[in-house]
């Protein structure tokens, strides 16, 4: 539905003015609006340099906690644990050892 339909002549539907306060009595009528449009986040989807891969290249494998590279990168920790896992590397881990995992419980005879 759109307000051409209201229109009572043949004029094409535009958005209200901003400077007229009242066309929308409260912000939930105004972000219900067809005319909406949110603003874009400034550093959404942005493209990865050089420089941001080879930090994150260097510094992830190691037991440098995510936290401390995100100021140093300057991305979320979510941004570089995807970009990393893209590039094929993977945080060292941790917990039990592998190889304790393969050893048979005492007492048990192979």
């Amino acid at each position: 539905m759109t307000f051409a339909m209201f229109a009572h002549d043949d004029t094409p539907a535009r958005a209200p003015k901003k400077s007229d306060p009242n066309v929308f009595g409260t912000l939930a009528e105004w972000k219900a609006s067809p005319f909406y449009r949110p603003a874009l986040k400034p550093r959404a989807r942005r493209l990865w340099s050089r420089e941001e891969e080879l930090l994150v290249a260097d510094r992830y494998p190691s037991e440098t906690p995510v936290r401390e590279i995100v100021p140093v990168v300057g991305r979320t920790i979510g941004a570089i644990r995807a970009k990393a896992r893209k590039m094929g590397f993977f945080r060292p881990k941790k917990g039990l050892d592998k190889n304790l995992l393969l050893t048979p419980p005492r007492g048990v005879q192979i």
